[in-house]
């Protein structure tokens, strides 16, 4: 069963991914992501540990799949980072909130 939704999700994501660039629509996974299935892969990989936040609101499914391969949660260093986390020494770091993924389609 876990492989099962591991293929859905990704597949979706990647279909997705394609069907929004081919629309012009911008992508928080960006286009080297749609050169190939290995390439998605990669570039999910690292939003996931670079930019957990925007990752888990624009593609919550692979968020989630990320999250139980890698065994770890990047989410929770959110809450300590200044960087991330408004809350946290906030007249350091100015406060940013990512927008979620501009595509309009839905897998």
């Amino acid at each position: 069963e876990r492989r099962v939704r591991w293929a859905r999700v990704m597949n979706n994501e990647y279909e997705r991914l394609c069907e929004c660039l081919a629309l012009g629509e911008p992508s928080l996974l960006g286009s080297y992501a749609a050169s190939a299935p290995a390439e998605f892969f990669a570039v999910a990989t690292e939003l996931f540990f670079e930019r957990p936040l925007e990752l888990a609101r624009a593609h919550a499914a692979l968020y989630s799949e990320l999250q139980q391969l890698y065994r770890v949660d990047p989410l929770h260093w959110v809450d300590s980072s200044p960087l991330l986390n408004p809350k946290v020494n906030s007249d350091a770091y100015p406060a940013q909130r990512p927008e979620p993924d501009a595509c309009p389609l839905r897998p």
